[in-house]
C-alpha cells in the first residue's frame, strides 16, 4: 500500500476514536448533569412539601385558638391532617433533604407528639399554652429552614 493510503487510513481511523471518545464523554456528562438537577428538584420539592405542611399546620393550631374562628369539626380535621402531613413530610425528606434540616424537622415533630399528648390530658388553659408553644416551635422550625434550603439548594 502506498504511504499516502496509510496516512488516509491512519486520519480516519484517529478521527473515528477521537469522535467515539468525545461522544462518549459528551453523553457521560449529559447525564451526570440530568441526575444533578433532578436530584436537586426533589430536594427543593421536599423542602417546599415540609414547609406547606408546616403553615397548614401552624393553621390548624391558630384554628384551634380560635384565630381564624373555625368550627370544631373542620378544625380537628384540619388539625389530624396537618399533623399527618408533617410526619410523612419528616419520613419521605430525609432521603432529599441535608441532615441538619431533617434533624430538626423530627424534633418538630417529636415536640408535636408531646404536645399532643399533653392536649388529650389537659385542660383549657393548658391546651393554650400548648398550642402558643407549638406555634413557636413552628415558627422557629421555618425561619431556620428557609436558611438551610438557601444553603442546602446553592441558591
Amino acid at each position: 500500500m502506498p504511504p499516502f493510503w496509510e496516512n488516509i487510513v491512519a486520519g480516519v481511523v484517529i478521527a473515528i476514536v477521537s469522535a467515539l471518545g468525545s461522544a462518549i464523554v459528551t453523553v457521560h456528562l449529559a447525564f451526570r448533569r440530568f441526575r444533578a438537577e433532578k436530584w436537586w428538584e426533589k430536594k427543593a420539592e421536599a423542602y417546599s412539601r415540609t414547609i406547606d405542611a408546616l403553615v397548614a399546620y401552624k393553621c390548624a393550631l391558630a384554628d384551634h385558638l380560635g384565630v381564624f374562628g373555625a368550627s370544631g369539626d373542620r378544625e380537628a380535621a384540619q388539625f389530624r391532617q396537618a399533623t399527618v402531613d408533617i410526619i410523612k413530610c419528616a419520613n419521605t425528606s430525609r432521603v432529599f433533604i441535608c441532615t441538619e434540616a431533617s434533624k430538626r424537622l423530627r424534633a418538630v415533630v417529636a415536640h408535636i407528639g408531646d404536645m399532643h399528648k399533653k392536649l388529650e390530658s389537659s385542660e383549657s388553659e393548658e391546651v393554650v399554652s400548648s398550642c402558643k408553644s407549638q406555634i413557636e416551635v413552628v415558627d422557629a422550625f421555618l425561619d431556620d429552614i428557609g436558611d438551610t434550603a438557601r444553603f442546602d439548594l446553592h441558591v
